[in-house]
């Protein structure tokens, strides 16, 4: 009756159970299909599908298929009424975690480097559609730092939003950075903080109300997070930014 259902609601679900029909046999099982993966858990979980595989091609496509059959498992304790939607969404934003941490650590970078999500990805409610919207940021200062970690997020693009047979694990939307498509993929920590010290718009700082460590190193996350708390939480608020937040609002209800 719940395969019946799965096949029934969704040509995704469908197809992901064709490619994965061994989980059938899960559907029967109330006690597994209740219990909720911690993002801890699933970045334990996708580490250890990718540690023994031997080349960067196996462990590209071995995310793929961990990250789908996850998918598969979250999709089911939504249909199936055993996940309410906050949870839904907070397993599958710990699925991206899981999937960008494992990627990264992968690549292995060469100096500090961290993934910040930002939207529904920072906000632990990402949907089943959902980009990833990401923020790269490194700890170093010279153009050889610079260059490195252009590379780190250019490969890590490639690694999570690149199209194979096994598919893509997740479509990567840095755009949020500053200065958007024109700005670089990477900044440092002092970039970050230079520029939004003299150029940033109000909306970036409302963007980053949801930025959030998501993968890389601790200490840079820690840092970034450090650093945008004076931009992002003023008091009071000023009164020209006031106006600009009305006015975004008048004409995202407008439109």
């Amino acid at each position: 009756e719940r395969t019946c259902r799965l096949l029934g609601s969704s040509r995704l679900l469908g197809d992901a159970l064709r490619r994965q029909p061994d989980f059938v046999e899960a559907l029967g099982e109330d006690e597994a299909l209740s219990h909720e993966k911690s993002r801890d858990q699933l970045v334990e979980e996708a580490l250890g599908n990718l540690t023994w595989r031997p080349s960067a091609d196996e462990r590209r496509v071995g995310l793929r298929r961990f990250k789908r059959r996850e998918m598969l498992r979250i999709a089911a304790r939504d249909v199936l009424g055993f996940a309410s939607i906050e949870e839904t969404e907070r397993e599958l934003a710990g699925l991206a975690d899981a999937c960008v941490e494992a990627a990264l650590r992968s690549l292995g970078p060469s100096l500090p480097f961290a993934v910040i999500g930002l939207g529904r990805l920072g906000g632990g409610e990402l949907s089943y559609a959902s980009d990833l919207d990401v923020l790269f940021v490194y700890d170093g200062e010279d153009a050889a730092d610079f260059r490195a970690a252009e590379k780190v997020a250019e490969q890590l693009m490639g690694e999570l939003g690149g199209i194979t047979p096994e598919g893509r694990t997740f479509r990567v939307d840095p755009n949020l950075r500053p200065e958007g498509k024109k700005g670089a993929l990477a900044r440092s920590l002092s970039g970050y903080e230079a520029y939004y010290e003299r150029w940033a718009q109000t909306w970036e700082f409302q963007a980053l109300l949801k930025a959030r460590p998501v993968a890389g190193d601790a200490a840079v996350s820690e840092s970034f997070a450090a650093l945008i708390k004076p931009f992002v939480y003023r008091d009071p608020l000023p009164d020209d930014d006031v106006r600009e937040v009305r006015r975004m609002k008048a004409r995202i209800e407008r439109e």
